[in-house]
């Protein structure tokens, strides 16, 4: 469930942040126009400039194109054990000693598949799909200093979010 609140979070910033990564219709209409006048005009036509996205926009998509990725894995995955498990409880045997064999042999498949390691990974998908997410804000937002530490905002809200989590 928190999966998908975050994914739908994050695809509303993302869809803001993508459009960063293009060049701006006005100003592609703007270039258009100059070269057509300096075509009516006989003058050569100017080079149409190439667009490059900033390094802080590049980084900020990553981050949260990351943040998506792990966030909807993390749902997924979630959503694949809670079937597992549901599966592991219902038995349809004839009898008690067949219930047993069938429940035995689910355990071990889970066991297997390493599914308790997979329900105790999904928290840390979720945890680090949010970290990604508050790092590419605090970028979007010229959060972090000129020597690259985060400013004290971010830390306070780091270790509010720890302490209430204990």
């Amino acid at each position: 469930m928190e999966g998908n609140l975050i994914s739908a979070i994050l695809t509303a910033f993302i869809i803001e942040s993508y459009k960063m990564m293009m060049l701006d219709p006005q100003d592609a209409a703007n270039v258009l126009l100059r070269q057509q006048l300096a075509q009516s005009a006989g003058r050569p036509i100017p080079p149409t400039p190439a667009f490059v996205a900033s390094g802080a926009v590049v980084l900020i998509n990553t981050l949260w194109f990351s943040s998506l990725v792990l966030s909807l894995s993390a749902a997924f995955v979630g959503i694949l054990v809670k079937q597992w498990l549901l599966r592991y409880t219902s038995c349809a045997a004839s009898s008690p000693r067949d219930s047993a064999r069938v429940r035995q042999l689910r355990y071990d498949g889970l066991i297997r598949w390493y599914t308790p390691e997979l329900i105790a990974l999904l928290p840390i998908l979720v945890q680090l799909s949010l970290s990604l997410f508050f790092f590419g804000l605090a970028v979007s937002n010229d959060i972090i200093s000129e020597d690259g530490h985060l400013s004290g905002w971010l830390n306070s809200i780091i270790i509010r979010t720890y302490k209430y989590r204990e």
